[in-house]
């Protein structure tokens, strides 16, 4: 069994579509709307006392607008990050891995994912800190196979791809199956 996501969560995916649409639309309209309104209050001498309404009402509007930009950003972000964790055939995804797929610099890859996992878009995977890189300890729906292997630098229990090395989620060691 094979799946689409394995390092997606599905929920999050759905959640995160639905706010990129409806934001996107509802406020794209209403900025639209007040947008025009605001033009109306200086053009039209009989509402000029009115363009703060415009203005208040037009706040929230871009904000929405941006939220639903923001959110398909993140999405489109994900959904490149989990193609580099699939392509990982060791189940551990360094820092020059990710630059290499990425092409882009390390620290801007480190606020990227650190937002990412922290609105709970990855599941399956861990984020290591020192060194930056990412451990696959898999899900049940990914179809590969893991074990629990303990850390002999610090004890730590690590889940890695059967037949595989990664890194400590403790220390961030590198660490093997045996």
């Amino acid at each position: 069994m094979e799946a689409k996501n394995p390092y997606l969560s599905a929920a999050r995916l759905t959640k995160s579509t639905l706010i990129r649409y409806l934001f996107t639309i509802v406020g794209g309209v209403s900025t639209a709307f007040w947008t025009f309104g605001l033009i109306l209050c200086f053009t039209d001498s009989g509402m000029r006392d009115s363009w703060w309404v415009a203005v208040i009402l037009l706040v929230p509007s871009v904000w929405m607008l941006w939220k639903g930009i923001r959110t398909g950003k993140d999405l489109e972000l994900a959904r490149r990050y989990q193609g580099v964790f699939t392509a990982s055939r060791d189940g551990s995804v360094t820092l020059d891995d990710l630059v290499r797929h990425t092409g882009k610099s390390g620290a801007a890859i480190d606020t990227e994912l650190e937002r990412l996992f922290r609105k709970g878009y990855f599941q399956g995977c861990t984020l290591l800190k020192q060194p930056l890189a990412v451990t696959l300890t898999g899900t049940r729906k990914s179809g590969e196979h893991y074990r629990d292997v303990v850390c002999p630098h610090c004890g730590g229990t690590s889940r890695l791809r059967t037949g595989a090395g990664g890194r400590c989620e403790y220390c961030g060691s590198a660490i093997d199956e045996e």
